[in-house]
């Protein structure tokens, strides 16, 4: 059993985890010690308690962990340790851990005592020494060779950027996205600092949560850092910190007047505890922590002559190490503005690359006018990068002048604007005033590829394959020079070094990726790149598939392997895109996720408002609708304040899920902005779906005008797009009604599907022809309920399921499935077209006996003054417990009038079937035995027209509880819970002494009772152990003396480590016993 000692609460302001990391956990099994070392502020007691809070632990208190590490004490550790073994009364059988906190300094021989005496300790002991002083690494490196010894140090404690994100939102209501990235590059995700950060900004900061509202916060953030971390630091660690935080990365051979070597270690002891970062793999330094920096610049300062001599050597050695942005950083901060210049002249390209846009822009602004005006097309090319289009576009139009033709090295840039802006036509107009050359330079390469952009996505697919081929065959081979060999996949991973911009403060994923190359050598991957994307467009266009994964793959390749952000965004914003048109949805996610990083490192706004909406376009595939929404509504306010016409994107997307949740007048509004927005520009990649959205939303109200739009979708629609346009125009035809026609599309739409192996579309065309053709409805139906639910697109196959639940015909198992699925979608706020209640149509009944019992005609319950006689309502009380099956009229008489002469009351039976009939269906509107089935000798109730909710608890649980025994754990949970939720209460509770109720009543109770037994069986089985208890704690409120319930909920709690609660469970238990006069079989 666990100890009863605990580490220390966790004081106020104290850095509190999301969660434990697997990353964390994974450094600790098997390890005989493990060291978690960081400075003041990153975690490391909390993280320690979640990392070992289902473990048996015992945390030392300040005497004894003092009494273990000092140098003058006459005892070994060995004799302290055992005495914290005896003290904790565990069985040493199991894993224990002695948890050593706030150690200080460790001497060097008394740690080797230490780890000796660890060694020692019985099999399944383990010791955890949290510590802000690292251990020597000549004392642990061979312990952590042999896998002995382990170490978390601040990089496994640190927050990523999705945890301090989460963090903000949760604990701050700090939503934005922007402002927990700042938050996150300014601390390298340490926890204190982070909080700091946002409870400051919360409480004093900015009220819009704009990142420019944080300096007030830093400050309290360096404050912290003054008075709590660096007076801890040894002498020559803090004279060292004067002058490493100046430098970014920070280096022995930068710090003036030092032993190189004693720099190393010193520096290399600093990033151990977290003053700065892990060291660059290659070798190139240590790279600073903003908050860190800020503290040092402000309260540990150096004379200004000292710094200038510091930062110009920094600056011309980044320089020689291929390290140009931080370069230009130093050059500028020593105010070397001739540096800076030839910085920008001979590696602007890398920085572009590298995601240094921004930097790029405001430091040739900067510059003197003799000086800006040979680097006015790079500064154009960083400001389109970041979004500020016009301003690119007014410098490009100064460069090209009135000259007739335009350079090709002009054209591409002056037209990718254009592009990117969403404007293929505008776009197209410019690439066509390029001057003809030889054919055959980069530059020529790059205009061909994103002319083929241009053209695709203006839906000229002839021009655009063929400027695509042209773009593939002169990047291969361009001018001067022999063919370019491509630089080779990344050693290790994925993404290479694109993820990670040279000079962000942030290191890269992996060790040992190539160097990112630059100049010519660049722009050849980059038209490579840019001809491979260009490629795979115009094929996903065409139908040819493996020519789409096959080029997009090798362009993200090749940009990843060359560090170049931006194209490594734009490639994979393909890539994904392309992955959810043949329904890869998870896939395409996880690729449009890593295209959004990539563009939110590089800053550059078109890119990220591209990634949001393709990887919203996935999630909402997936049914994650709230987070799909998220990401729509990010990158419309992105691509409104940089003014793009790429917004009709994320509205189109916004208009589908507003017309899933039944929003119709939202839906309508976001797709008229769409084609708005879309049609002048030429964009018929967004126009299609866009008019195909239109034309679904007001063919309920207008089917002239929705017929038109669809129409003119179809003629637009090139590729893919077909699918789309055509279902449109299948829905509005069956709206009309025009059967034949819908019928025809749905054949066309499955053809293009087929033809572009896009299994969304089939199931698409399916669902049409289902609903065009009635007689091929249910195999249409479980089809598309198949690929849909293959594929993950939940919310449309749960569509599909209540649509065969309605089929006529449909059995008892489709019917339970259509109820499950619509709850699904309920809580999902999707719309679920429901049936009943409409003038003309028979009502709809439901009788509602588990609990109170209840009538409700057209969703209504019927009031008492309805009935008119008791006997009436005691009639149908009756008929529901025989749950449809007939009454012979001799029972009934002798239930309704037990003293009454059978023959008797004959007429009296006739009169209350007439009240009951008119209760159930006062209006008239269907047959007079709809709901209620009189013969000449029985009376029964059609539990086929009357929703009788003890009936449907039966069927659910039963299909439940077989699915369970099968194995089938996420259909049965799912249909479970619906049964669970149903068993409002006993049969006829009001009611508890009438004879006829009581075999129902035991029934139903004992098959509640096996449905949440299964139910905290299910729990256990995916370790929710809360779920588990509670489940078995309402069991046992059924069936308070059942001892296996009692066994369960003991185990349970148990195993969830509180034992408190597991004790009371057992004297329940015995006590319950006690009552039955049984003894208690289970021991404790």
């Amino acid at each position: 059993m666990r100890t009863s000692s605990l580490p220390p609460s966790i004081r106020p302001g104290s850095p509190v985890r999301p969660r434990p990391e697997r990353r964390q956990w994974s450094a600790i099994p098997g390890r005989r010690c493990t060291f978690v070392v960081a400075a003041a502020g990153y975690g490391k007691t909390t993280t320690v308690r979640r990392l070992l809070a289902r473990a048996s632990s015992r945390w030392c208190t300040p005497a004894e962990s003092s009494a273990i590490f000092d140098v003058d004490a006459v005892e070994e550790p060995d004799v302290h340790l055992a005495e914290l073994l005896r003290s904790t009364g565990d069985d040493p059988g199991h894993d224990l851990w002695l948890v050593l906190d706030d150690i200080g300094q460790l001497p060097g021989a008394r740690l080797r005592a230490v780890l000796a005496a660890a060694r020692r300790l019985p099999e399944r002991v383990r010791l955890m020494i949290l510590t802000r002083s690292p251990p020597a690494s000549a004392l642990i490196g061979g312990g952590c060779r042999r896998g002995e010894l382990g170490v978390l140090g601040p990089v496994d404690l640190a927050l990523s950027c999705p945890e301090v994100t989460d963090l903000l939102r949760e604990q701050y209501d700090l939503a934005d996205p922007a402002l927990a990235r700042t938050v996150h590059r300014a601390t390298a995700g340490w926890p204190a600092l982070v909080h700091l950060l946002a409870q400051c900004h919360r409480d004093g900061g900015g009220h819009d949560g704009a990142p420019s509202s944080l300096p007030g916060a830093v400050a309290w953030a360096e404050a912290y850092l003054v008075s709590e971390v660096f007076p801890e630091l040894p002498a020559g660690a803090a004279r060292l910190l004067r002058q490493a935080a100046r430098l970014d990365p920070a280096h022995p051979e930068l710090v003036a007047g030092a032993d190189p070597r004693r720099t190393g270690r010193l520096l290399r002891w600093l990033a151990a505890v977290g003053l700065f970062g892990r060291e660059r793999p290659d070798g190139t330094g240590y790279p600073a922590i903003p908050v860190v920096a800020g503290a040092v610049h402000r309260h540990l300062p150096m004379p200004p002559a000292q710094v200038t001599v510091l930062r110009v050597r920094a600056a011309d050695w980044y320089a020689g190490h291929g390290l140009p942005a931080a370069a230009l950083r130093g050059y500028q901060e020593a105010g070397r503005v001739d540096s800076v210049a030839q910085v920008l002249r001979g590696s602007g390209v890398r920085l572009l690359a590298d995601g240094e846009s921004a930097v790029v822009a405001a430091a040739v602004e900067a510059l003197p006018a003799a000086l800006r005006a040979p680097l006015r097309q790079l500064r154009a090319d960083a400001l389109r990068m970041v979004g500020e289009a016009d301003s690119a576009l007014e410098i490009y139009r100064a460069l090209a002048g009135r000259r007739a033709g335009l350079p090709p090295a002009l054209a591409w840039r002056y037209g990718l604007v254009y592009l990117l802006r969403g404007e293929p036509l505008a776009a197209i107009g410019v690439f066509e005033q390029a001057s003809t050359g030889t054919g055959r330079t980069v530059d020529e390469a790059l205009l061909l590829g994103w002319a083929g952009c241009a053209y695709a996505l203006a839906g000229n697919v002839g021009t655009a394959r063929d400027r695509a081929r042209q773009a593939l065959a002169v990047a291969a081979a361009p001018v001067p020079g022999t063919p370019v060999r491509p630089p080779g996949p990344a050693s290790s991973s994925r993404r290479g070094t694109a993820a990670v911009p040279p000079g962000s403060g942030r290191t890269p994923t992996s060790p040992g990726q190539p160097t990112p190359i630059s100049g010519s050598d660049l722009t050849v991957v980059q038209a490579s790149v840019t001809a491979g994307v260009a490629a795979g467009l115009t094929a996903r266009l065409t139908g040819d598939r493996s020519a789409v994964f096959g080029q997009l793959t090798e362009a993200v390749r090749l940009a990843d392997t060359v560090g170049d952000l931006g194209l490594a965004a734009w490639a994979r914003i393909n890539l994904a895109a392309a992955r959810a048109g043949v329904a890869g949805y998870r896939e395409a996610v996880t690729e449009a996720a890593e295209a959004v990083e990539l563009a939110e490192v590089s800053g550059q706004p078109p890119m990220l408002a591209l990634a949001l909406a393709v990887r919203g376009a996935g999630l909402a595939r997936l049914g994650r609708l709230d987070e799909a929404t998220a990401d729509y509504e990010r990158s419309v306010a992105v691509q409104q304040r940089i003014g793009s016409g790429n917004i009709a994107a994320p509205l189109i997307g916004l208009g589908q899920l507003h017309l899933l949740r039944g929003r119709d007048s939202l839906a309508r509004a976001a797709y008229e902005e769409a084609v708005r927005v879309s049609e002048p520009c030429g964009n018929v990649f967004a126009l299609v779906p866009a008019l195909a959205g239109l034309a679904m939303v007001i063919a309920r109200e207008n089917l002239s005008a929705a017929t038109a739009l669809a129409e003119r979708a179809v003629e637009l629609a090139r590729g893919p797009h077909a699918i789309v346009a055509r279902s449109a125009l299948g829905w509005v035809a069956m709206a009309v009604p025009d059967l034949p026609r819908a019928a025809r599309l749905a054949a066309e739409v499955e053809e293009q599907a087929r033809l572009h192996q896009d299994r969304a579309g089939l199931a698409e065309a399916l669902r049409l022809r289902a609903a065009a053709e009635p007689r091929f409805a249910r195999p249409a139906l479980l089809e598309a309920g198949a690929i849909l639910r293959e594929i993950g697109a939940q919310i449309e196959a749960d569509r599909v399921c209540v649509l065969i639940g309605r089929l006529p015909g449909a059995g008892a198992v489709d019917r339970i499935d259509a109820r499950v699925a619509a709850a699904r979608l309920a809580e999902a706020d999707v719309v679920v077209p429901a049936p009943a209640g409409q003038p003309g149509l028979p009502a709809t009944v439901a009788v509602r006996t588990l609990g109170r019992f209840e009538v409700r005609v057209d969703g209504h319950p019927v009031p008492t003054s309805a009935w008119q006689s008791r006997k009436a309502r005691d009639l149908l009380r009756i008929l529901a417990a025989r749950r449809g099956r007939p009454v012979s009229r001799e029972q009934l008489a002798e239930l309704l009038w037990p003293d009454e002469e059978p023959g008797r009351v004959g007429h009296r039976l006739s009169v209350l079937l007439s009240l009951l009939r008119g209760v159930l269906d006062p209006h008239r509107r269907g047959p007079v035995d709809r709901y209620v089935v009189a013969e000449r000798t029985s009376v029964a109730l059609d539990v086929e027209q009357v929703e009788l909710d003890v009936e449907l608890f039966q069927a659910e649980a039963l299909l439940g509880l077989r699915r369970f025994e099968r194995g089938e754990t996420s259909p049965a949970q799912d249909i479970l819970c619906l049964a669970e939720q149903r068993y409002q209460g006993d049969f006829l509770v009001d009611d508890p002494y009438d004879d006829w109720a009581v075999p129902v009543r035991d029934e139903m109770r004992r098959l509640y009772l096996r449905v949440i037994r299964a139910l905290a069986e299910l729990a256990r089985h995916r370790g929710d152990q809360e779920q588990a208890a509670h489940q078995l704690r309402r069991a046992l409120e059924v069936e308070p003396y059942d001892e296996r319930t009692h066994e369960e909920l003991i185990s349970v709690l148990t195993s969830a480590g509180r034992y408190g609660e597991a004790d009371e469970a057992y004297r329940r238990y015995r006590r319950a016993m006690a009552v039955l006069g049984v003894p208690a079989r289970l021991a404790r």
